[in-house]
């Protein structure tokens, strides 16, 4: 196989990741799901086949390294082992920077972070929020700057998903974790890195 060959696979296997990325972004921010009351840093994630004990989100984060976008006003730590590679750039509309990182190499634990001019995409989130599930996660949290709605259910391809909602003053913040299964150690790993969150824009 000649040089030139090789260069014409890369470049259609680089397409069509790209195109898969830029297809499983777009259903996620057009899947219709949204606002209930808000809940405490307290709250517990039971799970349904079983409940688990209390979950200890403020357990020792010491060595977790710090997230940091000045731009859209986000800080949040997250464990050491996670490296985030997304293109930080948008790709839908009403959403103005997104970056994604994996919990695990193999990739199937993805985690994505996604920030939408508010006066733009209030009611479509609004309308996600109000059709999202509960399924493993109690719907409300709390941050730093104010309350927080979680859902969380089986979403494409019988893929789970947990997503994090705040409201800011000029941006919705959108956090959310995607795998191919129900995992509640994930889930509460997930909330622990929410939960230290200062979203102040």
């Amino acid at each position: 196989m000649n040089n030139k060959v090789k260069i014409i696979l890369v470049a259609i296997i680089i397409i069509i990741i790209a195109g898969m990325i830029a297809a499983y972004i777009w259903l996620q921010t057009s899947k219709v799901q949204a606002p209930v009351a808000p809940f405490l840093a307290s709250d517990v994630v039971q799970s349904k086949a079983s409940a688990s004990p209390q979950t200890d989100f403020t357990a020792n984060t010491t060595n977790w390294k710090t997230f940091q976008n000045d731009k859209y006003g986000i800080t949040f730590l997250y464990p050491d082992y996670m490296e985030f590679t997304g293109s930080q750039v948008a790709m839908a509309k009403n959403i103005l920077y997104t970056v994604t990182a994996n919990y695990e190499k193999d990739g199937n634990n993805f985690f994505y972070i996604a920030v939408y001019d508010r006066a733009g995409s209030e009611k479509m989130i609004d309308q996600e929020i109000a059709d999202g599930k509960n399924e493993y996660s109690n719907r409300d949290a709390a941050i730093a700057n104010g309350p927080l709605t979680v859902t969380d259910g089986v979403g494409l391809l019988d893929s789970y998903y947990a997503s994090a909602y705040f409201k800011g003053t000029k941006y919705i913040y959108k956090f959310e974790l995607s795998r191919p299964a129900y995992s509640q150690e994930l889930l509460d790993l997930f909330q622990r890195i929410v939960r230290t969150a200062n979203l102040n824009q």
